[in-house]
């Protein structure tokens, strides 16, 4: 697709501590910060998405590295981080 916005399928991934391989679409990018660079590919690349695939099925010990990562950066979307940080939004706006 062109747009997530937060695409949910990805969150469930990261939050199980798996690689991504996704097209550069919007939404995408912003879940995965600075992992992004290693699990997008380009829109309309066939090749290169199979090559991403195939990069991490080879690659055990890559495909662990990015996943824990990718696990770390899901947690600041559970649901106690989100309504701690509406409440602390808010809190802020009360005050």
């Amino acid at each position: 697709s062109a747009w997530e916005g937060m695409p949910n399928v990805v969150l469930e991934a990261m939050a199980a501590g798996r690689p991504i391989v996704a097209t550069a679409c919007e939404g995408v990018a912003e879940l995965l910060g600075d992992a992004a660079m290693d699990q997008i590919v380009a829109s309309n690349d066939g090749p290169g998405f199979i090559t991403a695939i195939e990069r991490f099925a080879l690659d055990r010990s890559l495909a662990e590295r990015i996943g824990s990562s990718n696990r770390q950066i899901a947690a600041r979307f559970s649901w106690d981080a989100t309504a701690h940080g509406y409440q602390t939004l808010y809190q802020t706006l009360i005050e």
